[in-house]
C-alpha cells in the first residue's frame, strides 16, 4: 500500500492544485518537488512532507491537498508529522516547538506550551509517540506530557538533556539520552530524570513499538527486539 501510495504522489507531483476559495482569500499554487523527506501512511490519506511543506493525497479521491497559514496550519516551518491512529489526528510538530493537531474530521486544535516555555535552551521536538490519550513529546530539553483530549500539559520534565527517542511500551515510558535507554512507568511524576533508570545493557538511537509485546530498538544500523518479558 506504501509503495503504490508513493509512486501515486511522485506522478502528480508536477500538477498544480486548484481549490475553491471564497472571494478575498488567498489562491496558493505550490510549487512540488520531488524531495519527499516524510511520509505517513493513513486509511484514508497519504501525509508527506515535500520541500518542508506539508501535503496530503487522499485515497478514495485522488485529491491532493496543500497545507499552510493560509488555510490549516499555525506555522510554516515544519520540523516533523506523526499520526495518531486510535484517536485520528496527524501532530504537525514546527521548529519553534509549537504543535497542531490536524483531526480528519477537519478540526484543528494548536497546542504551543512548547514554544510559549520561558526557557534557556532549544525547545525542538525531537520524537512523539501516543498512548491512551497521552501524547508523549522527546525535546531538547527533556519530557512533555499532553493530554490530548483536554489539550493542555499535565506533566512536564525540564532535564537540560536532549531526548532523541521515546515510546510507550507495556506501561512504561522507554527514552534515550546519548544512545542510553532509560525506564519508567507511566504512573510515575517524570520531573526530574531521576525518576527513569538506566537500562545499561541496552543502547538506542531510535525505537519503534512493534506491538503490545514488542519493541524494536536500532542502534547505528544494528537491530535488537525487547520483549515484554525482559523488563522483568
Amino acid at each position: 500500500m506504501m509503495k503504490k501510495a508513493l509512486f501515486i504522489i511522485l506522478a502528480i507531483l508536477p500538477m498544480v492544485m486548484k481549490a475553491q476559495l471564497a472571494v478575498g482569500e488567498w489562491k496558493v499554487y505550490p510549487v512540488f518537488a520531488n524531495n519527499v523527506t516524510r511520509m505517513l501512511d493513513t486509511s484514508e490519506k497519504v501525509y508527506y512532507i515535500s520541500e518542508g511543506n506539508l501535503f496530503s493525497y487522499d485515497k478514495n479521491t485522488d485529491e491532493s491537498y496543500s497545507y499552510s497559514v493560509v488555510n490549516k496550519l499555525n506555522e510554516n516551518e515544519i520540523h516533523n508529522i506523526y499520526y495518531n491512529k486510535e484517536n485520528k489526528y496527524l501532530l504537525v510538530a514546527y521548529k519553534s516547538g509549537n504543535i497542531d493537531l490536524l483531526y480528519d474530521n477537519g478540526k484543528v486544535i494548536n497546542m504551543p506550551e512548547i514554544k510559549d516555555a520561558v526557557l534557556g535552551t532549544e525547545k525542538t521536538i525531537n520524537d512523539v509517540c501516543f498512548y491512551e490519550n497521552r501524547i508523549y513529546v522527546a525535546t531538547d530539553f527533556g519530557l512533555v506530557i499532553f493530554d490530548d483530549q483536554k489539550h493542555h500539559v499535565i506533566e512536564s520534565g525540564i532535564y537540560n538533556q536532549k531526548i532523541t527517542s521515546i515510546e510507550v511500551y507495556a506501561d512504561n515510558i522507554l527514552i534515550s539520552i546519548d544512545w542510553k535507554m532509560y525506564i519508567s512507568s507511566v504512573d510515575t511524576k517524570h520531573n526530574t530524570i531521576n525518576s527513569f533508570a538506566n537500562l545499561y545493557a541496552l543502547r538506542a538511537d531510535d525505537m519503534k513499538v512493534i506491538n503490545n509485546k514488542i519493541v524494536l530498538i536500532t542502534n547505528y544500523g544494528n537491530y535488537t527486539i525487547l520483549r515484554i518479558g525482559d523488563l522483568d
